[in-house]
């Protein structure tokens, strides 16, 4: 039992932390519910991310979900087309 209340304190401590960080965002209206869920979503697909994505995105610094969502789409398309062009004039060497 006390495993069970040592895991639900660091749960309720960690999602304070992370609504405080998403509450005093420099630059942000945050007292709107939908920059919140932007923020939120933002979160999301930044610790869903491979390690090279997120270093891609991080990079750009992505203001809103819409752009960071862009930008991943827009890695996706790069590194594929990047991988087939290195592929073009192989399939003769065989």
């Amino acid at each position: 039992m006390a495993d069970v209340e040592r895991l639900m304190k660091a749960g309720s401590t960690l999602g304070l932390t992370y609504l405080d960080k998403w509450l005093h965002l420099p630059g942000k209206d945050n007292t709107r519910p939908e920059d919140i869920m932007d923020l939120f979503v933002v979160e999301q697909l930044i610790y869903a991310s491979g390690n090279n994505l997120v270093v891609f995105l991080k990079e750009r610094k992505p203001k809103t979900s819409d752009v960071i969502v862009e930008l991943a789409e827009n890695m996706g398309k790069w590194t594929i087309g990047s991988v087939l062009k290195r592929g073009e004039g192989h399939e003769n060497r065989v």
